[in-house]
């Protein structure tokens, strides 16, 4: 149980890594596109 826990643990945070990478990539290049984004997490 403890070893699901912290598998699970792990992949939100590379999860949230990637979120972030995308969030920087996409205010780079367009901000439309990361008002989008920044839309789509707020209504989850």
């Amino acid at each position: 149980m403890k070893k699901v826990g912290y598998m699970m643990l792990g992949m939100a945070l590379s999860g949230m890594g990637i979120g972030a990478y995308m969030y920087l990539g996409n205010n780079k290049s367009k901000k439309s596109k990361m008002k989008n984004m920044y839309t789509l997490s707020s209504n989850n």
